[in-house]
């Protein structure tokens, strides 16, 4: 393995554990909803290298679902962003929120939708594959 191909590895593990060490750190401190709001950002940046070192290792749920898992993370950050300075300038109202929500689930929906049928098909080709092996 090569330095560039060893960088794929490393970049995303040292990345999670930066984030990761300031989680542990916040978790100690006080918690308002503004310390809990960037908690949750810090845990989506977290999850979103996370998926994807899990997926470029081959992790066990297979790499469509470290996939899955690292769009919605992508998805939820700029929610998190929108929430974290909400209550940082303590503003009031969630109208934005809401649309924000609607926003993530529609398109997460969407999204879904175009993978769950290559998911049908892996599926059904396994199914066909272990039904002629037996």
């Amino acid at each position: 393995m090569n330095i560039i191909q060893s960088m794929f590895f490393i970049i995303p593990l040292m990345s999670a554990f930066c984030n990761l060490f300031l989680l542990l750190t916040f978790l100690s401190a006080k918690k308002d909803k503004l310390m809990r709001s960037f908690m949750w950002l810090l845990i989506a940046f977290t999850i979103w290298p996370l998926a994807s070192f899990f997926m470029r290792i081959r992790l066990y749920p297979g790499e469509v679902f470290w996939f899955q898992a690292s769009v919605t993370a992508v998805f939820v950050v700029p929610l998190l962003i929108y929430s974290f300075l909400h209550h940082y300038t303590s503003q009031r109202g969630s109208f934005l929120i809401m649309i924000f929500n609607f926003w993530m689930c529609f398109s997460k929906y969407f999204h879904n939708i175009k993978n769950l049928i290559f998911i049908k098909s892996l599926f059904l080709s396994w199914f066909i594959y272990i039904y002629y092996c037996i």
